[in-house]
This record gives C-alpha cells, sequence and structure tokens, in this order.
C-alpha cells in the first residue's frame, strides 16, 4: 500500500469515496434531502476537472491492486490564497469501508513533510462542528482546540457551523500531542 499524486484514472474512485463519505459522515448533520441529492456524476465531472487542472494536491492512499482506500486534497488557503506560508486541507475523506484503519493519520503524515518543504508553517482546514469523530481526529492531530475561525453556512435548509482549525507544522506531525 502507497500513497501517491492522483491521476485521472482515480477520479471515479475518489467521487464514489467523497460521496459515500458525506452519505455516512453527515448523516443526522446534515439534511438528508440535501445529501441524497448530490449524485456520482456531479462529484466525478468536479474531481475530473480539479485533478486535470492541477490546482489542488490530490494525493491518494491506494492498495496493492492500486484501489483508492481514501483521499486528501490541499492547496492555499482560500481564505488568503496570498499567504504563502499556510497550506489548506481543502477534503480529506476514508472510505467508510476503511475507517478507522489509520488511513487519514497517514495520508496527514505524508502530506505535512511535503508542506514543509513548500515553505508552509502553518496548515489550516474548516471542519462542522456537529462532526464529533473528525474534530476528534483533527485534535489528536495537533491542531488547536480553539477555531481561528467560526462561520455559519446553510445546506439544505440547516445552518451548520463551520470551525476554522490550525496546526503549526514547523515541527514534525509525529511531534504533535
Amino acid at each position: 500500500m502507497s500513497i501517491r499524486i492522483a491521476i485521472p484514472e482515480d477520479s471515479l474512485q475518489i467521487a464514489t469515496i467523497h460521496l459515500e463519505s458525506w452519505r455516512s459522515a453527515y448523516q443526522g448533520i446534515i439534511p438528508s434531502a440535501y445529501i441524497n441529492r448530490i449524485t456520482l456524476e456531479a462529484r466525478l465531472a468536479h474531481w475530473e476537472k480539479e485533478i486535470a487542472s492541477g490546482a489542488l494536491d490530490v494525493y491518494v492512499k491506494v492498495d496493492r491492486l492500486d484501489r483508492v482506500l481514501g483521499w486528501m486534497a490541499t492547496g492555499p488557503d482560500r481564505e488568503h490564497p496570498e499567504d504563502r506560508s499556510v497550506a489548506e486541507i481543502q477534503a480529506i475523506y476514508v472510505s467508510p469501508m476503511h475507517t478507522g484503519q489509520g488511513i487519514g493519520r497517514e495520508l496527514i503524515d505524508h502530506v505535512i513533510p511535503l508542506l514543509q518543504s513548500a515553505g508552509r508553517s502553518r496548515v489550516v482546514l474548516w471542519v462542522l462542528e456537529r462532526n464529533a469523530p473528525a474534530l476528534s481526529f483533527y485534535r489528536q492531530l495537533g491542531f488547536a482546540e480553539e477555531p481561528v475561525k467560526t462561520t455559519t453556512i446553510e445546506r439544505g435548509g440547516a445552518e451548520l457551523v463551520e470551525l476554522k482549525l490550525e496546526r503549526l507544522i514547523t515541527s514534525p506531525l509525529s511531534m504533535a500531542p
């Protein structure tokens, strides 16, 4: 098993994991009617475009048969793209069939040194306040307890609070508490 940069042929597996993860992780958080309107075709079109554009760095964790088990997309901080010291984890998803196996941590452990070598000193991400498993995961990896920003978004008629978390990456991830 290894981690590599995504290629166009990974788009379908990335889109499938994205959709399945939303249906699993956000059940009871985001209205089902909203989630059920998201189609595999729409996710596939999105990820084909993203991977082809190269605007984000998309990494995939694959098994021995090159099947995608999880993936992560990073890029500049969407709020402050001019700040080259900050990277943003714009998405990280693991197949619901493979959660709890350390794949998310492996992806982050793989990418943090790459961000460091590119001159990044901080990494940020957005997470829904009600997504307790994700919050716990990020905090175990050294993301700050207190968000650097909080905002309210609307999805399917529900108001949801998003937290922007930050982690300094000037020290190796393995040193995180």
